[in-house]
């Protein structure tokens, strides 16, 4: 567990940093990661999965808010090429 913590550390790292390359690969290889660890028949360290669980929220959380503002971006990208081509076609006419 200690392991997958530290591989998600270092991946949540690169994600603050705003480095987004690999990312879905990287997260479906933590998902898959996390899947043995908890079907394993060892014992599951309660400290570092509760820890996991609270860095995998605080991740959860920035991607959210990032997709907001990719979302905010973008609607004002639309209304902004709406715009522009209203104006164009009431120019040409």
């Amino acid at each position: 567990m200690r392991e997958i913590l530290d591989r998600f550390e270092a991946l949540a790292a690169r994600l603050e940093r705003g480095e987004f390359e690999g990312a879905a690969e990287a997260l479906a290889d933590h998902d898959r990661a996390v899947r043995a660890a908890f079907a394993s028949p060892g014992p599951i360290d309660e400290v570092l999965a509760r820890s996991l669980l609270a860095r995998q929220h605080q991740v959860h959380s920035l991607m959210l808010a990032l997709r907001d503002q990719l979302g905010e971006r973008l609607g004002s990208a639309r209304r902004g090429h709406s715009a522009v081509s209203h104006y164009l076609t009431d120019s040409a006419e």
